[in-house]
């Protein structure tokens, strides 16, 4: 898959696409511009940054060298060698129980449209979030699998119990990357241990494929998750350095401001606009931090 098609992959999980500067962008939160695919280190001058600001946009967010940005990551993994031994002690005996208990193995897209709903509330449940609608919505849900059951180089794999599927995972090949998206286990079956099964069996039978250098378990999120983080690395991940640059229009550098965060919080609190301003409270918390500890952060016109 190259960078237009996964373009495509995301446009149908109804995310917006930008080509502009030679670079596509996905508006993964309003008004917010991504670099993708994601492990592809750009740059952008001032020029070209103005012109997506006057497009309307507030924020850029991209992948750079080291030196050009903030120090980051991304959870990769690229042991050929990679078993059980590869693992933390905690996460190799909840494997092997997971092993024991679950069948791992490529799903087509019928069965996930049919049955992945159900197993993507559930995670939400569990996370005291709504999640977004092409994840929750049957309707949505269905579409975005018929949209993956007609591309190349996206595949899924379960994890079933008893012959019923319990979690799922989607993998999509980028260049020479095979990113997992969606790791997701219903509640009731997490005694069994599903993902630490279907992570390792996938992880393993991925890097048996000559054209799979990296098995990319995402970037450095925004705010820490640490029992996600914890759980990537004792799956045998590792951090891989990557530089992240953000830049704001600035005239969208008022809104970031402890007062307008102030208020976002009350608004979110009462159950207004919880969707649009969570992002917002999520990206200034981040930002807030970067600009205290000096890294790289800017503002442009």
């Amino acid at each position: 898959m190259d960078q237009e098609d996964y373009g495509r992959f995301l446009s149908a999980q109804g995310l917006r696409t930008v080509k502009a500067a030679g670079e596509l962008w996905v508006e993964k939160r309003k008004l917010f511009l991504e670099n993708i695919p994601p492990h592809r280190r750009i740059r952008l001058d001032r020029w070209n940054a103005m012109k997506l600001f006057l497009r309307g946009y507030a924020v850029l967010r991209y992948s750079c060298e080291e030196a050009e940005g903030r120090p980051s990551f991304e959870y990769i993994c690229d042991d050929r060698n990679y078993d059980l031994h590869s693992l933390g002690h905690k996460a190799r005996n909840q494997t092997r129980q997971g092993l024991k208990n679950c069948v791992v193995r490529p799903i087509n897209f019928d069965l996930l449209s049919d049955q992945g709903v159900p197993i993507n509330r559930s995670v939400f449940a569990r996370q005291g979030r709504p999640g977004p609608p092409f994840l929750a919505e049957e309707r949505l849900w269905k579409q975005y699998m018929r949209a993956c059951r007609s591309m190349q180089d996206v595949e899924a794999w379960g994890a079933h119990v008893d012959e019923q599927l319990c979690a799922f995972v989607i993998v999509v090949f980028v260049d020479d990357y095979a990113y997992l998206f969606h790791p997701h286990a219903l509640s009731e079956s997490l005694k069994h241990r599903p993902m630490n099964a279907l992570v390792f069996s996938v992880v393993q039978a991925l890097l048996l494929r000559p054209m799979v250098k990296r098995v990319s378990y995402g970037l450095e999120p925004f705010l820490s998750l640490p029992a996600l983080e914890d759980f990537k690395i004792s799956m045998g991940f590792r951090r891989s350095s990557i530089g992240r640059r953000i830049v704001v229009n600035l005239l969208a550098r008022p809104f970031l401001t402890r007062p307008v965060e102030r208020v976002a919080r009350g608004l979110v609190a009462s159950g207004r606009f919880k969707g649009v301003l969570g992002d917002f409270l999520t990206f200034t918390q981040s930002f807030r931090e970067q600009s205290l500890s000096g890294k790289h952060t800017e503002a442009r016109l």
